[in-house]
């Protein structure tokens, strides 16, 4: 498999640099080349030029919540064509779809890493987390 498939792409690490994640990563964008981090390293150990993290579905799943509300837990489904990640809880009635609107919120991506990189972006744009 290659690299580009197991990261977020250029445009979601754009949004997620964005909106102040300030987390390691040891793949990297720079000038819209993916290059490990240890490559690009200044002295002191940080990127050197315009550079922005290139998570990996591991990375973005530590940023990604747990649980919340003590009672919705996120979710995630491999499909046929892809990936599905939310938020679900047991209730009476059955397995719901949390959102903070009472909107049924499913997220997918062909991509594992992108998909997750969807959520977290959802998650920072509506106020819903901070890191």
């Amino acid at each position: 498999m290659k690299i580009e498939n197991q990261l977020c792409s250029l445009k979601l690490s754009k949004r997620i640099d964005e909106l102040g994640v300030k987390k390691d990563s040891v793949w990297w964008w720079r000038y819209e080349t993916l290059q490990l981090k240890k490559d690009i390293e200044d002295k002191d150990g940080f990127p050197r030029g315009r550079s922005i993290p290139a998570y990996t579905s591991d990375e973005l799943g530590e940023l990604l919540p747990a649980v919340f509300n003590e009672k919705h837990y996120l979710y995630c489904e491999k499909l046929n064509d892809g990936w599905l990640i939310n938020y679900k809880s047991e209730e009476d009635d059955g397995t719901y779809i949390w959102s903070p609107r009472n909107e049924k919120l499913e997220i997918t991506d062909k991509k594992l890493s992108d998909a997750m990189a969807k959520m977290l972006t959802y998650l920072l744009e509506n106020n819903l987390i901070t890191l």
